[in-house]
């Protein structure tokens, strides 16, 4: 008998809104996953880290929703009721936990969720990193589909081959990518980003004052900026003119 040889895709860092950016494809052959065609890369697994706002059960399944300030979605556990188990990977979550999730891109319904199959808490010093990672997976994605469609909409000169042409374009885009991985966090976060993390590294234990976070960031805008992260409940007001980060 001949054993099909069943491919495993890496799990990848992503914001939760690139999850509805792309079109959702079956697998060719029998034994192939699902995916999501992000044209340059095939999305079948995704590592996400967010904060859980919403828990309930289904039919005997549970399921969570988690927010990464890009997007929400679901994240569900599939239950076998043929056994007798109760649910193991989401079941002591509370609304408000920060979690890690790792699992398989699925829909139904016209509605895509995540398949859960590693499930842990977390903290906000991994948010920070696992959210610096996907941004850098989103940028990544833009550059190198910004190259493809380059290399087919663009016409090749007489003298060059269309292989060269490839390669040539690939070249460029390798080069970028390494620029974008090899920046400064500064260069790669937004504003907001910076900000709360400024906070974060100056905050002693009761909060750091509005004048001395305008003066580190050495930003024009950086008070308005702090004034959306109050109203988007990013960081708080822990007296008049000192802000914590909400961790």
């Amino acid at each position: 008998m001949v054993q099909t040889q069943y491919q495993r895709f890496s799990a990848v860092y992503v914001p939760i809104s690139e999850i509805f950016k792309y079109e959702y494809k079956k697998g060719v052959a029998q034994f192939d996953p699902n995916y999501l065609d992000a044209g340059c890369m095939q999305i079948s697994r995704v590592s996400l880290t967010g904060v859980v706002i919403d828990n309930k059960t289904e039919n005997g399944s549970p399921a969570i929703t988690i927010d990464d300030k890009s997007s929400t979605i679901e994240v569900r556990e599939f239950v076998d009721p043929s056994k007798q188990e109760g649910p193991v990977l989401l079941n002591g979550l509370n609304i408000g936990n920060l979690i890690t999730v790792i699992g398989k891109i699925k829909e139904f319904g016209g509605q895509r969720y995540v398949q859960a199959e590693i499930v842990k808490k977390t903290t906000a010093d991994w948010l920070k990193f696992s959210q610096t990672k996907a941004r850098i997976t989103e940028l990544n994605l833009k550059i190198k589909n910004k190259g493809k469609n380059f290399v087919q909409t663009q016409q090749q000169p007489a003298q060059q081959t269309q292989s060269q042409q490839q390669q040539q374009n690939q070249t460029q885009n390798d080069t970028e990518e390494e620029q974008i991985m090899d920046a400064p966090l500064d260069k790669i976060v937004n504003k907001a980003e910076i900000i709360c993390k400024i906070i974060d590294e100056e905050d002693k234990g009761s909060g750091v004052l509005i004048k001395d976070i305008i003066e580190k960031s050495n930003m024009d805008d950086c008070e308005k900026i702090i004034n959306d992260l109050l109203e988007n409940g990013d960081i708080f007001m822990v007296q008049p003119g000192k802000v914590k980060v909400l961790n």
